[in-house]
């Protein structure tokens, strides 16, 4: 069997994922070259009795039993699935020769040596009424928002509850809102993919201009260069250059939520335009192919402060498929469109 990992993990002692519906953030395999060969693929919890255990994770939840068996005549193993039936597998063991009666379950949050079990149940609100309602579970926390710090500055928002299970195991049920912990959002990719060409220049060919443009347009007849020169971790800068024209510089930068991409538009001697720094932050997920960026607050003002009303409508987008071609575009909702295609399989040439 090959090796799967298709739900993500997020371990706080000894932690078990299991998705339940369709999940908003998919998760999916690590890619080829940094698989290892081992997958995490079950949590047995040792339990004082199953058929109390069952009501939670089998009925509440809607695990499904995949195997229910005794074994050796002295200890019941029941495995439940939710989506998968190699990774993320739950047991439940039952030891049936015990001499003595455990004690009861001390309900309090896990402790060392103790696990926590991390359920994503995508609709959390409807279905925890039933799980709160379920024989032998005690509600620790009803549904609430809360955010994770990403290791890039950002947050992970979770819905987030808790409840104790018929032996005092802490259970979180979670619905996860954004991106998982250790996953790339669409917009690092595309970041990270465009940053993979610094250093190197392409020329470029418009593909789509509406309405036609008047004949003194700057942009006709012209060479057209896009040079992605300066690359850090969160800003890349890629000069435009238009037949002899250098004053522009497109800066896309990571933030928070996304990306942002602004307008750099410089004179002869470095000073800056009255026209500059226009642009906006992405307002959707986008795909690691194509960001979106409207226009900001701050760029709408520029345009009315400027006389440039028709562009306050402005929606900005940059596409890259690697290896292939990037694309510079700007549009209207009146009917404005102007692409600028580059070709990335043939580098120009620097001295």
């Amino acid at each position: 069997m090959t090796f799967k990992l298709r739900y993500s993990i997020m371990v706080c002692a000894l932690t078990l994922v299991a998705a339940l519906g369709s999940p908003l953030a998919p998760a999916a395999p690590v890619p080829e070259a940094e698989r290892i060969p081992v997958d995490l693929r079950r949590t047995t919890l040792v339990v004082r009795d199953i058929e109390r255990s069952l009501p939670l994770y089998r009925d509440a939840l809607g695990l499904k039993v995949i195997y229910d068996q005794v074994i050796g005549g002295t200890t019941r193993l029941v495995l439940l699935r939710a989506n998968d039936d190699f990774i993320g597998v739950l047991g439940l063991m039952q030891r049936l020769n015990l001499e003595k009666t455990p004690p009861a379950p001390v309900l309090q949050k896990a402790q060392p040596g103790q696990p926590i079990l991390v359920f994503n149940v995508q609709d959390l609100d409807q279905r925890f009424e039933q799980i709160k309602a379920a024989a032998n579970v005690t509600v620790a926390e009803a549904p609430k928002l809360i955010e994770y710090p990403r290791a890039d500055g950002g947050t992970i928002p979770v819905r987030f509850s808790a409840v104790w299970d018929a032996d005092g195991n802490f259970i979180e049920l979670n619905t996860l809102l954004g991106q998982a912990a250790g996953s790339a959002t669409a917009a690092q990719k595309f970041f990270d993919n465009l940053a993979t060409l610094c250093g190197r220049k392409f020329g470029g060919e418009i593909i789509e201009d509406r309405p036609p443009p008047a004949a003194d347009d700057p942009f006709v007849g012209k060479a057209l260069e896009m040079h992605v020169r300066d690359c850090t971790p969160t800003e890349i800068r890629v000069p435009f250059t238009v037949g002899t024209d250098r004053s522009r510089t497109w800066i896309i930068t990571r933030t928070e939520r996304g990306l942002r991409l602004k307008h750099d538009h410089r004179h002869e001697d470095g000073t800056p335009d009255s026209l500059t720094m226009y642009g906006g932050d992405t307002t959707t997920e986008g795909s690691a192919a194509r960001q979106s960026f409207p226009a900001d607050a701050e760029t709408i003002q520029l345009f009315r402060d400027e006389g440039r009303l028709v562009s306050l409508t402005n929606v900005w987008a940059l596409e890259l498929e690697p290896a292939r071609y990037f694309v510079y575009e700007l549009a209207r909702p009146e009917g404005r469109l102007f692409r600028v295609r580059f070709d990335l399989t043939k580098p120009i040439s620097q001295p």
